[in-house]
C-alpha cells in the first residue's frame, strides 16, 4: 500500500505537526508513506517538494501572492481578513509527480496558500484514486473561510461572507462554494475530522454531505510525550518552585481566534491571588501581552525543540488555552500526555479532549472569569494527582499513535476494496 500525505508545510503549523506524526505512525506499521509539501525544510528523503529546481521558491511565492492579491483587489483593496480566507485560485500541479501517480491513496491535509488550487483538486479527483482529506480546519466544506465561528451559512450555501469587507450575494465565498460542490459531486473523497465537532459540521454542510465523513483523531507518540521529573524540568528553565505554575502560549493579537483578550482578562482575574500562582508563557511574542497583564510572567521564549516542550509541560501544573475557535489542538494533547491538566473554553473539539472536572476544566464560552475559575479549580483541587493521571490516561486511550495508525489503515483498506 502506497500512501502520499499532502500538506503545504513540512513543519510549520498544527496541521504539519499532525501530518508528520501520522506519517511516523504509519511507517511504524510498515506502510509505504511519503509526504508531498510546498515548503520543504529538511533533507528527509520521505518528504518531497511539489516544485523542484532553482525557481521552486519563486513558483511557490507567486502562487501564494497571486491568491492574496486577488482577494485584496476583489475585496475593495482592503487588507481585512486577507489571510484568514483562501480562494484557491492558484496552486502547483501535482498529478504528474511520480509518487502521486504511483499512490494507492492520496491523503490531503492542509493544502492552502498556493499548494493546491480548486482546479488542481479537480484534476486530482480525475485520477480516480481514493482521496482522504483530513480536516484540520473548516475550509474543506465552507466557501473560503478556515474558521466559520458563529456563521452557519456553509450549511446551505455560502454568500455575503462576513469575513469580507464588501460581501455580496455572489461574492468570492459563493463562487468557491459552488466550485467545491461540483468537485465533490464527481470525486471519491472521504472527509476525516480530527474531532467529532468538525466531522458533524462537515456532515451538515451542502458540500460535506456529498461524500462520506468520519472521525479519526490526530495521533501522538505517548512514549515521547510523557512526564519528566518536575524538579529537573523547573531547574532547566530556571523557574521558581514556590507557587503553582500556569502555562500559556503567546500569539499575535491579530489572530482573534487565539483569544488573547480572554487570556489577559483571565490572568488579571487571577492576579489578585499572585501569592498563589506563577505564570509562564512560551511563544516569544509577549511584548504587548506583558504591558496588559497585572501579573509578572516568566517568558521562556519560542521553543521549537520537542524535548524542551516535554520539559515545559512537566514543569507546570496546568495548561491554559483561551482559543475561541479550535479543532483538536496539538498543545492540549501534548500537555495531557505529559500528565498536565488543561483548562479551555467549550468550543470546537476542546470539550472532546478535556473531560470537565475529570482531567481538566471546560469554561463557559468567551467567559474569562470562568476560565480563571477553571484554573483555580484545577490548582486547588485535593484530587490533583487523579486529574493528572486521568489526563495521561485519556491520551493513552484515545490518541495513541499505534491506535490511530491502525484506524487509518483500516480506512485505506476499505477504500481500496470499494474502489
Amino acid at each position: 500500500m502506497k500512501i502520499v500525505l499532502v500538506n503545504t508545510y513540512e513543519h510549520s503549523g498544527g496541521a504539519a505537526i499532525a501530518c508528520n506524526r501520522l506519517r511516523s505512525a504509519l511507517e511504524k506499521q510498515d506502510v509505504d508513506v511519503k509526504m508531498l509539501v510546498m515548503h520543504k525544510t529538511s533533507s528527509n528523503e520521505f518528504v518531497l517538494p511539489v516544485n523542484k529546481g532553482m525557481f521552486a521558491k519563486l513558483k511557490n511565492k507567486i502562487n501564494f501572492l497571486w491568491e492574496r492579491f486577488v482577494i485584496f483587489i476583489v475585496n475593495g483593496f482592503s487588507k481585512k481578513n486577507v489571510f484568514v480566507v483562501s480562494i484557491a485560485n492558484s496552486g502547483s500541479s501535482v498529478c504528474k509527480i511520480k509518487e502521486i501517480k504511483d499512490a494507492d491513496i492520496i491523503h490531503l491535509h492542509w493544502i492552502n496558500q498556493g499548494m493546491i488550487s480548486l482546479r488542481g483538486l479537480r484534476k486530482i479527483a480525475k485520477l480516480k484514486k481514493p482521496i482522504v482529506w483530513t480536516m484540520h480546519d473548516q475550509w474543506a466544506y465552507t466557501g473560503i473561510c478556515h474558521h466559520a465561528n458563529d456563521c452557519k451559512k456553509y450549511e446551505t450555501e455560502c454568500n455575503s461572507c462576513p469575513k469580507l469587507k464588501y460581501p455580496s450575494r455572489k461574492d468570492l465565498s459563493f463562487k468557491a462554494y459552488k466550485k467545491k460542490q461540483e468537485i465533490f459531486k464527481k470525486s471519491n473523497i472521504t472527509l476525516v475530522g480530527c474531532s467529532n465537532w468538525i466531522t458533524n459540521c462537515a456532515k451538515n454542510s451542502n458540500i460535506g454531505n456529498l461524500v462520506k465523513s468520519l472521525n479519526i483523531p490526530n495521533p501522538i507518540n505517548i512514549d515521547f510525550y510523557k512526564k519528566i521529573d518536575k524538579e529537573t524540568a523547573l531547574k532547566h528553565f530556571g523557574l521558581p518552585n514556590d507557587k503553582k505554575i500556569v502555562l500559556f502560549g503567546a500569539f499575535t493579537f491579530s489572530d482573534e481566534n487565539k483569544g488573547l483578550k480572554f487570556l489577559i482578562d483571565c490572568v488579571n482575574f487571577l492576579s489578585a491571588e499572585k501569592d498563589k500562582y506563577n505564570f509562564v508563557v512560551f511563544g516569544g511574542k509577549v511584548g504587548d501581552l506583558e504591558e496588559k497583564l497585572l501579573q509578572k510572567i516568566y517568558n521562556v521564549n519560542y521553543i521549537s525543540d520537542k524535548k524542551e516542550m516535554v520539559l515545559l509541560y512537566s514543569a507546570v501544573d496546568v495548561f491554559l488555552i483561551p482559543s475561541i475557535a479550535e479543532n483538536l489542538p496539538n498543545v492540549i494533547m501534548e500537555s495531557m500526555s505529559c500528565s498536565t491538566p488543561c483548562v479551555g473554553f467549550n468550543v470546537g473539539g476542546i470539550p472532546e479532549m478535556i473531560d470537565h472536572k475529570k482531567n481538566g476544566y471546560i469554561a463557559e464560552y468567551k467567559n474569562a472569569e470562568d476560565l480563571a475559575n477553571g484554573v483555580r479549580w484545577v490548582l486547588e483541587n485535593d484530587n490533583y494527582k487523579e486529574l493528572s493521571e486521568n489526563a495521561r490516561l485519556k491520551v493513552e486511550t484515545m490518541y495513541n499513535e499505534g491506535v490511530i495508525a491502525k484506524r487509518y489503515i483500516e480506512l485505506y483498506n476499505q477504500l481500496l476494496k470499494n474502489n
